[in-house]
């Protein structure tokens, strides 16, 4: 069995666990992210309740002892220097959700005026938390109403990372249902509510379900950004942004002239890089979908050279390609750099210019195959 260790990270990996009136669901949770084959600590906790959940916690893991019984049984499986998330009961680590006007903390999610204001919390609580991104968040939606659950798998689709997980732990009947079970070979005294049968608390199983989600703020990055800290608000904002997805981008490209026009926008670009762009609308046109290194592109821009060269005319860019020494490495990321930055000046949105430009790890443009032209 693998032994969790610190990360050498400057990094913070931080669990952002939902509470309700059952505190062991973050115990299990901890003893679930200890067990896993590749164990995943996070180097602090911070939960989300509300009153009545916050007084149920310190009660069962604080004044109980349950935190305590956990931190021990995990020395005694794993060894005595293991990493040990920050935990207690300052407020830094239990963030109780006020309600909409400010005036006092919910002491449950009833109306859909709570339930707007626990959405807002958890927003600016995980944006806060996250850094903009140096931070790693594990997020449990395992606790609390299923309403803030949604709502976190939301929050974290619109501002999470992809290094950031969601995560659910599911316990075996009837371990879930009885009273002072922390998480499995935790002490106590146990029996099966249905047959009065005396129960061994190390026979019981517990999984940690991770629930997948796709990070939607590497795609409407400045919507992202620039949205208040409001949750309606930010749905709003990439709601709208997204009916813009599917509007089409159209590329023509002039082999005689030199010439990429996108939409109604003409791009004048010197030679090489424009060879370097059609190169790449070639391939899209064919959809024969993204190279691994720019190395690769090298040998289409000299075949495209040669089959659209002008002999008596110089200036064509195709002598520029042909003549010149490329060095694909450093040159062509030059030229996608300022494709980018020309696109941006010609007002194109971050989504749109991801698509037209080559991103690292797709070096290809993500353009539909229809709408693109060459004039010969």
């Amino acid at each position: 069995m693998s032994s969790p260790a610190s990360s050498a990270s400057s990094e913070e990996s931080i669990l952002v666990a939902l509470i309700g009136l059952s505190p062991a669901v973050l115990t299990e949770t901890v003893f679930g992210l200890y067990a896993e084959s590749e164990p995943d600590i996070p180097d602090r906790i911070v939960v989300v309740t509300t009153t009545t959940g916050k007084k149920r916690l310190g009660d069962a893991l604080f004044t109980g002892g349950g935190w305590s019984m956990l931190v021990h049984e995990l020395r005694r499986i794993y060894g005595a220097h293991i990493k040990i998330p920050q935990f207690g009961p300052a407020e830094a680590c239990i963030r109780v959700i006020p309600s909409a006007d400010q005036q006092r903390d919910l002491t449950d999610i009833q109306t859909a005026a709570d339930n707007e204001a626990a959405a807002d919390f958890m927003l600016q609580l995980v944006r806060s938390l996250s850094d903009d991104g140096r931070n790693r968040i594990i997020a449990s939606i395992a606790g609390g109403r299923k309403s803030m659950g949604a709502l976190l798998v939301g929050i974290m689709s619109l501002v999470g990372g992809f290094g950031d997980r969601i995560v659910h732990v599911l316990v075996d009947e009837p371990w879930e249902r009885l009273p002072q079970f922390y998480f499995p070979s935790c002490p106590g005294s146990f029996q099966c509510p249905l047959t009065a049968r005396r129960l061994d608390s190390r026979d019981a199983r517990l999984t940690l379900a991770d629930v997948p989600f796709v990070p939607l703020r590497y795609l409407f990055t400045d919507e992202v950004k620039r949205a208040a800290n409001r949750y309606d608000s930010l749905v709003k904002v990439v709601r709208n942004r997204a009916l813009d997805v599917d509007s089409e981008l159209e590329l023509n490209i002039d082999l005689k002239r030199g010439e990429l026009r996108i939409n109604h926008a003409m791009l004048r670009l010197p030679p090489a890089p424009f060879a370097f762009y059609a190169a790449l609308a070639k391939r899209a046109a064919l959809n024969t979908g993204p190279l691994e290194q720019y190395l690769d592109l090298a040998p289409e821009l000299g075949k495209l050279a040669r089959q659209y060269l002008e002999p008596d005319d110089f200036a064509h860019w195709s002598h520029a390609v042909l003549e010149a020494e490329l060095d694909p490495k450093e040159q062509f990321r030059k030229w996608a750099a300022d494709i980018r930055q020309r696109l941006k000046n010609e007002g194109f949105s971050t989504l749109d210019i991801q698509r037209l430009v080559p991103q690292r790890g797709r070096i290809s443009i993500e353009v539909s195959p229809e709408n693109i032209s060459f004039t010969p």
